[in-house]
């Protein structure tokens, strides 16, 4: 499951499911503008907190893609809407 950035209804429903589930865009701390922009803008600090709390991990959108594309580990996948679309999820 992908989560586009535009989602921003799904946010507090998918964070209470995805605690500590969830990979996102980024690495060591650091999470991708192109994630909490959109989300911070479209929903607020409130909604940008739950979506956080979702994150288990970072790695770059083509990883969690070759994650997904060989049945890896993993519940979800945050990344920029371009990725997603790019690789037509």
């Amino acid at each position: 499951m992908i989560l586009h950035t535009r989602m921003k209804s799904c946010v507090k429903a998918f964070s209470l499911c995805f605690t500590k589930k969830a990979s996102s865009s980024g690495g060591d701390g650091f999470y991708c503008h192109a994630v909490l922009l959109p989300t911070f803008k479209e929903s607020g600090n409130k909604r940008l907190e739950a979506l956080v709390a979702t994150v288990l991990e970072g790695r770059h959108p083509a990883q969690m893609v070759n994650r997904i594309d060989n049945n890896g580990p993993g519940e979800l996948y945050v990344m920029p809407a371009f990725f997603a679309e790019y690789y037509n999820y």
